[in-house]
């Protein structure tokens, strides 16, 4: 069993770990480019698997022009 798709991070700390603050993600998340999964409380997180995807679109982790969304 992959552990690491069962990892959700905060906003807080998954900002830290991709090197953005939170309102970049919280803007990405409202743009559509890199959004959030929510709890049934409607609170947000975000997946081991997104902070693969976020670094595998490009060398440097630009996500200006890409566009991941969660299936």
């Amino acid at each position: 069993m992959n552990t690491s798709n069962i990892t959700n991070y905060k906003p807080k700390d998954f900002a830290e770990l991709i090197v953005v603050s939170v309102k970049t993600l919280q803007r990405w998340d409202r743009e559509g480019i890199l959004e959030a999964n929510r709890t049934p409380t409607d609170r947000c997180y975000y997946t081991y698997d997104q902070y693969l995807q976020f670094f595998m679109c490009s060398p440097a982790g630009c996500m200006d022009s890409v566009s991941i969304k969660n299936k």
